[in-house]
C-alpha cells in the first residue's frame, strides 16, 4: 500500500464523520489503476485518467472535510506516485503531455479560479479564459478546461496586454 494512501486511511480512522463519507475503495481501486509505472509497463491514457481522478477524489476531502487532509495526501501522492508516472515511458507524445498536465494540475487548486471568458467569444467554447490564483495569471482553452492553464506573473501579462493594445500581434489574426 502507497504512504500516502497509509496516510489518509489512518487520518481518516481519527475523523469518524470523514471516515464515514469518504469512499476508501474508490481511492484505493484509482490507485491500483496507476501502478502500471511501478511495474514498468508502458503508461496511456488510462492511468491519466486515474492521475485526475486521484486529484479530483483528494480535492474533494478537503472540500467536504477541510483540515487540508486531502491536500496533505496528495503531496505525497505527486511525490510517491505521479512523479514515477510522469518519468515512465508512454505510448505516445500526447499521452506523455496530458500526464504532465495532470501533474501540474494536481499542484494547482484551480478550485478556487474564477473564470472569466471575453464577451467576444460567443459563448461557443472558442476562446480562452483567464483567471487569478495565489498572485499569478492563469489563462486556459475554453475548448479544453482539463488541460492545466498557462501560468503567468502580472507583469508578463501586463506586457503582454500593452503588446495587443500597440498591435504588435494584429498580423496572427485574421479579420472576422
Amino acid at each position: 500500500m502507497p504512504s500516502w494512501l497509509r496516510k489518509v486511511k489512518s487520518r481518516v480512522r481519527s475523523f469518524s464523520v470523514a471516515a464515514a463519507a469518504l469512499p476508501l475503495a474508490h481511492v484505493t481501486e484509482i490507485a491500483a489503476r496507476t501502478r502500471a509505472a511501478h511495474t514498468g509497463r508502458t503508461v496511456g491514457m488510462a492511468e491519466v485518467a486515474a492521475v485526475r481522478d486521484m486529484v479530483t477524489a483528494f480535492s474533494a476531502m478537503d472540500e467536504r472535510h477541510g483540515g487540508a487532509h486531502g491536500r496533505t495526501a496528495l503531496v505525497q501522492y505527486l511525490r510517491d506516485d505521479i512523479a514515477t508516472l510522469c518519468r515512465a515511458r508512454h505510448r505516445t507524445e500526447e499521452v506523455r503531455a496530458q500526464m504532465l498536465s495532470a501533474a501540474g494540475r494536481a499542484g494547482l487548486d484551480l478550485t478556487r479560479v474564477q473564470w472569466t471568458v471575453s464577451s467576444h467569444s460567443g459563448g461557443g467554447g472558442h476562446c480562452i479564459r483567464i483567471g487569478a490564483l495565489d498572485g499569478h495569471i492563469l489563462i486556459g482553452d475554453t475548448k479544453n478546461p482539463d488541460r492545466t492553464p498557462h501560468i503567468f506573473t502580472p507583469t508578463e501579462l501586463r506586457a503582454f496586454l500593452l503588446g495587443v493594445r500597440d498591435g504588435e500581434f494584429d498580423h496572427l489574426v485574421q479579420p472576422s
